[in-house]
């Protein structure tokens, strides 16, 4: 079993939305997150959070799926990042859960 996480900026909610949808992740947990750079003069387009004095309304989606789907969705979410927006792609990680109860 794993633990995908995504964050994706509000606008791409839906489109993160979808790509669950298309590979048949029926159950996950979303929350309303919001990003703050600490460093106002730094410009990196790979750090996905503002400044502090304006917030990037995100959102944070995680789902517990078996280890093929975890490969499809990292797979996916990668294609997707190759096609949208570069100073604001969706950011994923996965991790192994040993045990639930």
């Amino acid at each position: 079993m794993k633990l995908i996480a995504v964050m994706t900026i509000e606008q791409y909610a839906q489109d993160l939305r979808k790509l669950f949808r298309e590979h048949h992740v029926t159950i996950f947990s979303e929350s309303e997150i919001r990003g703050y750079r600490s460093d106002a003069t730094e410009r990196d387009p790979s750090n996905w959070f503002a400044h502090t004095a304006s917030p990037i309304y995100s959102h944070l989606v995680f789902a517990f799926v078996d280890e093929s789907k975890a490969a499809e969705l990292m797979q996916a979410i990668r294609n997707h990042g190759q096609t949208m927006d570069h100073d604001h792609p969706m950011r994923a990680f996965q991790m192994h859960v040993e045990q639930f109860a």
